[in-house]
Parts: structure tokens; C-alpha cells; sequence
């Protein structure tokens, strides 16, 4: 199970055609916190996420 608190972000991004490994046509979910940027999904394709409260 992740860590998913009211102290993170998560956000889906793309690494983008000038980023050194551009991974064309994938989108992954990342977890923003205090301690930087942590990448959740690991598998190639599409990936999105869902929050919901207490």
C-alpha cells in the first residue's frame, strides 16, 4: 500500500522529448512531498491516480 497523506501531491507527468530517457508516449504518476519527487508507477503506458478524503 502507498503513503499517500495531506502532506504529499500527486501528479501525472511525461518526461518530455528532450529528457535523456523521453519514454514517448507514457505518462507515470509521481509523489511530490518535502523530501522531493518520487515516481510511483513503474510499468510502460498511461497511469493516473485517484485521492480521496478521510
Amino acid at each position: 500500500m502507498l503513503d499517500v497523506s495531506d502532506d504529499n501531491v500527486l501528479i501525472s507527468a511525461s518526461a518530455g522529448e528532450d529528457a535523456p530517457t523521453p519514454e514517448t508516449g507514457e505518462v507515470h504518476v509521481y509523489r511530490v512531498n518535502e523530501l522531493g519527487l518520487e515516481r510511483l508507477s513503474q510499468e510502460p503506458g498511461v497511469h493516473s491516480a485517484v485521492r480521496a478524503g478521510a
